[in-house]
């Protein structure tokens, strides 16, 4: 999932380093296939734009005087012109006002995505746009409060509140209409000059604005701010003109966007592939851009500054809705819900700043000096996921919940168009690109994922999954289909669940899977006097895909069961109701997964291919659990409910069936008939006619039958045991906890006694 050698996060390279790249900026900025830029103007830095975007940068200008208003105590000048504008204009005559600027964003069709997260997270994730339409104006109105109560801090909101966000806005606008453009049928209707460089030429401008000097901490733009807010966790170092690492990566960006642009058919009809990289580089800017959001916030704090606080909290926690969801709910509560308070004691959340900067695609080190413990403990690269301790870089494999969460934020909300960008090209799965290229970051996608090749390595499981949907591609199909409005499912949450739960129960557990057989053929193609080699340990990638980033450090995963989106997540939020949770209060699968992984680890380092084999089936049976009493819970739910029904369990309770009936189909045909009749919704017919606790004891038996596994590992709900009459003569517990800890004990203690050996033959060569 990511090039040999290459790491997981993005990395800051070395002043020298950028500096070099900066060289290359200047020269590809200034000509554009031979041509000079005669229509552009030039931000200095080196940044020369293709195209007149003069209103943007001179935006900075009515922000100076506004900052001079304030400091003559006229606040409500500094706000008329706030909502008049002076020195930007749109058109002759024409006044482009920052008032105006943040009305763009309530008016704007498609709504993007950082616009989104944020709406969504300022309404505590309850939101809905056909009903809560006056939400959109949040920003004007919060800036117009400013002027009126805290007016110190009303030029800095209109940085963090509104010119920020629509930043953003042009970024991810662009990618919209350059796809659109290349969809079209006229390609010639608008050129790529037209598009402002798909917005890329707006974003410099308004970042940059008018007369800034490179490198300067003094000015009234956001490359400004970010100056001073980097300045002040130790960035510059005290050393004059040095710029800001985030100022100069957007720069980099800005470069190779500008390449990607000039290139022949950029975004012209039929050449999709433009805007499908302008996305990766909007995802990465955007990650970038997040980067000053958290400096003023901790520098705020440092100074026990309220008010700033305040302010920050504005700007930044709602976007933390698209990240872990107790993290997001502890800081909502705390400061926006709440107020930050001098004196109040603020460790917890500083505790949880790495794994939000995680989230945002970076290492909480990559701010500054933020003198908090946790940056320097938490390792973005192996971090430990729900009690396991990964011995390889897969940070960026588990980030893939993160793909699904946001995939499915975004479908709630009808974003649909930018769902599958996100889909197709990723957002969270980072890799390293190939040398040469200024941009480090690349992108897998879900997408990706679920039309790899490498999946013909997980057999026999994924010929069975092939033969029983007739297609090679079939859980790909399914996510597309319901995110360009081509299945059945109309309603925004049915599409919602649909894409989110096919990506994480068919896409990421076929890979999870896959990963598990290529550690065994791994084991067995290995020289025995070598052992195994490889970048990424394979049951590293496949505990990463089973538990995801989310569920934390925690042994068993969050105990917050809204903050997982896999495997774990599935069976500890059913372990309960199903009387299957362990002592320490979580699923009893997940504890036996745990330790087969480690267990499986510990055998393919020791090449104890045997054992491998049976600890990697093993896992997969146990991953199975959660899944099928997720579905006989929603058979139970689902079985009063009318063939229009647009309630999103009916979608739950398809995608999920169709997680595990390709086994139960390849075990039991008839039984699989009778299941998909009930659970797989067809037009004008109603679901699970044959009732909840029938289907239930359905899914008992089919999952008896398909693994093997004794049925009362899947416990038992008030309204039905699954289990009733069903026995399985063939079956067994698989490789239990105990044989799983056995076995890594065994292995373990070969080890062991092979490292003892060798550093006593250290010992006594030293000697010598």
């Amino acid at each position: 999932m990511k090039s040999p050698g290459g790491s997981s996060m993005a990395a800051i390279g070395t002043s020298a380093t950028l500096s070099l790249l900066l060289l290359l900026l200047s020269s590809q900025c200034s000509l554009i296939s031979g041509q000079t830029l005669s229509t552009g103007i030039d931000l200095g830095g080196s940044i020369i734009t293709r195209t007149n975007v003069q209103p943007y940068a001179d935006l900075s200008q009515d922000m100076a005087e506004i900052g001079n208003l304030i400091a003559q105590n006229q606040p409500a000048e500094g706000l008329r012109l706030y909502q008049s504008g002076q020195h930007a204009e749109s058109a002759p005559g024409v006044r482009l006002s920052l008032e105006a600027l943040a009305d763009s964003l309530v008016a704007a069709d498609p709504k993007t995505p950082s616009f989104l997260f944020h709406l969504y997270g300022q309404a505590d994730r309850q939101l809905n746009l056909a009903f809560d339409s006056a939400k959109l104006s949040y920003i004007n109105n919060q800036i117009t409060e400013y002027f009126s109560t805290q007016p110190a801090l009303a030029l800095e909101a209109t940085y963090v509140l509104n010119v920020w966000m629509v930043a953003t806005h042009l970024l991810y606008n662009g990618v919209y209409e350059c796809h659109k453009r290349a969809q079209a049928d006229d390609p010639d209707a608008a050129t790529v000059d037209d598009l402002g460089m798909a917005g890329w030429d707006k974003f410099m401008a308004l970042w940059i604005g008018s007369g800034q000097q490179p490198g300067a901490t003094n000015g009234d733009s956001l490359y400004a701010w970010t100056q001073r807010v980097s300045s002040d966790l130790g960035y510059s170092n005290g050393a004059p003109g040095l710029e800001s690492p985030t100022n100069t990566r957007l720069k980099l960006l800005y470069s190779e966007a500008v390449t990607l642009l000039s290139t022949a058919g950029a975004c012209r009809n039929g050449n999709a592939a433009t805007a499908d990289r302008l996305w990766q580089l909007v995802v990465n800017a955007v990650s970038e851009m997040s980067k000053p959001l958290f400096q003023g916030l901790l520098v705020a704090l440092k100074a026990q500054d309220a008010p700033r606080v305040d302010l920050y909290a504005k700007a930044l926690v709602p976007q933390l809705a698209k990240c872990r969801p107790s993290l997001y709910k502890k800081f909502h509560e705390s400061w926006i819900t709440g107020r930050y308070q001098v004196g109040d004691d603020v460790s917890e959340l500083l505790s949880m700043i790495p794994d939000l900067t995680f989230c945002f695609g970076y290492s909480c080190q990559d701010l500054g000096n933020t003198e908090i413990g946790a940056c320097d403990t938490f390792d973005v690269f192996r971090p430990t996921l729900g009690g396991y301790v990964p011995q390889s870089e897969v940070g960026n494999v588990a980030a893939a919940d993160l793909d699904i969460l946001q995939i499915k934020i975004l479908t709630e909300l009808s974003s649909n168009k930018f769902a599958e960008f996100m889909y197709m090209n990723g957002a969270n799965i980072a890799k390293y690109r190939q040398q040469g290229t200024n941009d480090p970051l690349d992108y897998v996608s879900l997408h990706d994922i679920g039309v790899s090749s490498e999946r013909s390595s997980a057999q026999p499981f994924f010929d069975i999954y092939v033969t029983y949907h007739d297609e090679k591609d079939y859980a790909d199909k399914i996510v597309r289909g319901a995110l360009t409005g081509a299945s059945k499912w109309k309603a925004s949450q049915q599409i919602s669940e649909i894409v989110a739960l096919t990506s994480a129960y068919q896409i990421l557990l076929m890979e999870a899977i896959t990963k598990l057989k290529i550690a065994t053929q791994e084991c067995r193609d290995a020289d025995p006097e070598i052992g195994v080699t490889f970048t990424l340990n394979p049951i590293d990638e496949a505990a990463a895909l089973l538990i995801g980033s989310m569920e934390g450090a925690m042994l068993g995963g969050s105990r917050d069961l809204e903050d997982g989106q896999l495997i774990y997540n599935i069976a500890n939020r059913h372990a309960f109701q199903f009387n299957t949770i362990n002592s320490a209060q979580y699923a009893k699968s997940v504890s036996t997964i745990e330790d087969l992984l480690f267990a499986a680890r510990a055998e393919l380092d020791a090449l104890d291919c045997e054992n491998l084999e049976l600890s990697t089936e093993s896992i997969l049976k146990y991953a199975m659990v959660g899944i099928t009493q997720a579905c006989i819970q929603l058979a139970v739910k689902n079985e009063d409910l009318g063939d229009l029904s647009t309630a999103a369990s009916l979608a739950q309770g398809e995608s999920l069936a169709l997680a595990i009936l390709p086994m139960i189909y390849n075990t039991n045909k008839d039984l699989a008939g009778d299941i998909e009749a009930n659970m797989i919704r067809l037009q004008g017919e109603d679901p699970v006619t044959s009732g909840g606790a029938a289907v239930g004891k359905m899914f008992g038996k089919g999952f008896t039958e398909a693994f093997l596994l004794f049925c009362e590992n899947l416990g038992s709900i008030q309204a039905v045991d699954p289990c009733e009459g069903v026995s399985c003569s063939g079956c067994s517990h698989g490789k239990t906890t105990s044989d799983a800890m056995i076995a890594s004990t065994n292995t373990w203690m070969l080890l062991t006694t092979t490292a003892l050996g060798a550093i006593v033959a250290l010992g006594l060569a030293m000697a010598m």
